[in-house]
């Protein structure tokens, strides 16, 4: 009986016996390749044993190759083991990853994290009443705290140390008119409060979303800084369709009209004196000098008490005198800021 008589006796079919060589000889020759390294190792000792005369160099010889086997054995078997490890640590961290993505799908919202998002959208949206309009982008809400309009920028009308801005009165008059004595619904967007402790926040009356409409119907310019950038784009779309229309501060209330150069004459003639200014009081006044304006506290045409002394009490020429800064406060002005 021949090698293949062996198996004909087993298997009749010659297809299944040609699939079962096909299936073993990578077995084979992996167990063949395996052993190379044991069979060309044992041949070296074999030959050095029976060949080499001098016992030193011989069992020197021996020796070597013999560690050398030992070495790549043990190297072999390490990596077997390396690499069985690391495919089951692969499909371990694939299930796990596969069961933490159906637990988060199959998790149920709780009612307590249904409070605490209606907690986070109550803080973002809170409604107040106005009790005040400083200017044409800034309010003051019951409790007295400020709040700026995101956003948008209105001509300056309060500030002591800049000129009023063309349609600036206007722009105030009508955020008097949008949300003055109203309740107004605040809505936050990233940052809270700018560096004067303001809040920071979009402004809603009813149905009417006021920093935009001021912007559409122009009383004011788009102003975004970042990183309050929600309605940039549509603040930005509304100005253009204002200067397209020429509304408000677009129109030719606020063109800027240029003089004309005049060269001057060869003749000299004598400078003009321009007038002095005039010092417009109140008939409530009732002390210090009328004329110096020394000793008297200076009620601004912005509502500002300014004290002899102070920053911009000479500066101000358009004023309402009082006795004192108390009498000055009591009659609606404020102190400035600095």
């Amino acid at each position: 009986m021949n090698r293949l008589d062996f198996l004909k006796s087993y298997i009749p079919n010659s297809i299944l016996r040609f699939f079962l060589y096909i299936l073993f000889a990578p077995i084979v020759l992996g167990i063949i390749f395996a052993l190379i390294p044991f069979i060309i190792g044992g041949l070296v000792i074999y030959l050095a044993y029976k060949n080499i005369s001098d016992e030193k160099i011989k069992w020197t010889v021996i020796t070597i190759v013999t560690i050398s086997l030992i070495v790549s054995t043990s190297l072999f078997t390490k990596n077997i083991k390396e690499n069985s490890n690391s495919k089951n640590n692969v499909s371990t961290n694939v299930e796990s990853k596969t069961n933490n993505i159906a637990e988060s799908e199959n998790k149920e919202t709780t009612p307590q994290d249904n409070q605490t998002q209606n907690n986070t959208q109550e803080q973002q949206q809170e409604t107040f009443l106005v009790t005040r309009v400083i200017d044409g982008d800034t309010i003051e809400i019951e409790g007295g705290k400020r709040v700026r309009y995101i956003g948008i920028d209105t001509p300056e009308t309060v500030d002591p140390n800049r000129p009023t801005g063309c349609y600036g009165k206007e722009a105030s008059n009508k955020n008097s008119e949008l949300v003055l004595n109203k309740k107004v619904r605040l809505v936050k967007d990233v940052s809270d409060t700018d560096r004067y402790g303001r809040l920071l926040r979009y402004v809603y009356v009813d149905d009417t979303f006021v920093n935009d409409y001021l912007v559409k119907e122009g009383y004011a310019k788009a102003s975004t800084y970042a990183p309050d950038v929600k309605f940039s784009g549509q603040f930005a779309a509304s100005e253009r369709e204002a200067r397209e229309n020429k509304r408000g501060l677009w129109g030719s209330a606020c063109e800027i009209s240029v003089a004309p150069v005049v060269t001057p004459s060869i003749t000299a003639t004598a400078p003009v004196v321009a007038p002095a200014p005039v010092i417009q009081k109140e008939s409530t006044y009732s002390g210090g000098s009328s004329n110096s304006g020394s000793g008297i506290v200076k009620k601004s045409t912005t509502g500002i008490c300014h004290a002899p002394g102070t920053t911009y009490y000479n500066k101000t020429k358009n004023y309402t005198a009082y006795e004192t800064v108390e009498d000055c406060l009591n009659s609606g002005g404020r102190l400035p800021k600095r």
